[in-house]
């Protein structure tokens, strides 16, 4: 089950309610929303936050002063959604909900918001801002569902069965990202290619050196 987790200050529940509407359509595709109305009462809901946040695949923010102002928010959630992105490639959507300078925002400012043009939410007729919303359900499916067979969004994604002849699954969604552009290290990616191609005979390659030589890239 792909996870997708919602961001917002709660004086923009009304549009996190139509957000989870038209995401919750593709609940039958294997599509998941969480927000903080998941968390039962007597939770500990900083810990049932956090953990959504490491579970989820896609993270929408719905972006209005209020969201930019809240403490919690800009201190807690996004820095762990952006070293998420950062580390393990997952898909942080801006929404913009309400009029606000969000573009002056340095680390909002480099990502790509929806709707496209940049135009909060609340300036659209209804019309427009359900056609909005359901372009972005169908952009976040388009996303999520056409990741490989066998990856597993998360620790708490359904294991494989243990069986003798079960498959081996292997997640390559949440892999860091290494140098845009690498030079050198003829051997090594040599070894790499020859294993990979090696049809399941090689199943392990062990590369071993000091931090900051070039690992992950």
């Amino acid at each position: 089950m792909r996870q997708i987790f919602i961001s917002y200050s709660h004086q923009d529940e009304a549009w996190k309610n139509r957000v989870v509407k038209q995401l919750r359509v593709l609940s039958r595709a294997g599509l998941d929303v969480w927000d903080d109305q998941r968390i039962d009462a007597g939770d500990d809901w900083h810990p049932e936050i956090q953990k959504a946040i490491e579970r989820c695949d896609v993270a929408v923010l719905l972006i209005s002063a209020d969201f930019l102002t809240s403490p919690f928010i800009l201190d807690q959630e996004v820095p762990q959604l952006l070293q998420r992105r950062q580390e393990q490639g997952i898909r942080v959507i801006p929404l913009i909900v309400r009029p606000c300078q969000w573009q002056r925002i340095t680390w909002l400012g480099s990502i790509q918001a929806r709707p496209t043009d940049g135009a909060a939410l609340s300036r659209m007729t209804e019309d427009q801002w359900e056609s909005a919303l359901s372009e972005l359900a169908g952009e976040i499916a388009d996303l999520l569902l056409a990741l490989p067979p066998g990856t597993l969004s998360s620790p708490e994604a359904e294991a494989p069965s243990t069986g003798q002849n079960a498959p081996i699954r292997t997640d390559l969604t949440h892999l860091p990202a290494g140098a845009a552009h690498f030079l050198g290290r003829d051997n090594e990616l040599a070894a790499l290619d020859a294993a990979w191609a090696s049809a399941g005979k090689t199943a392990l390659v062990e590369l071993i050196a000091p931090g900051g030589t070039g690992k992950t890239a």
